[in-house]
């Protein structure tokens, strides 16, 4: 099998798409919480939740890419 094939196989199961949208909704809270001042205490957690999630996304985007296949392979 392909390596792309077992790739998108896997980015399309259910959990993941879970994880990913925890992870969207996850950072958006750390965005909007770290604007306020009275999670000043909190911001470096904050940040934090933001890089991680910035580096959960990055693998799935590299994850995308390399399942895409090549413009000279052909798709079945």
């Amino acid at each position: 099998m392909k390596l792309y094939v077992a790739i998108q196989r896997f980015l399309n199961k259910n959990w993941v798409h879970y994880i990913v949208l925890f992870f969207i909704l996850i950072s958006i809270v750390a965005v909007i919480a770290s604007s306020f001042e009275e999670m000043s205490r909190y911001r470096l957690a904050l940040f934090g939740i933001t890089y991680i999630s910035s580096f959960v996304f990055l693998l799935e985007y590299a994850a995308r890419i390399r399942a895409s296949p090549s413009s000279d392979e052909k798709c079945y």
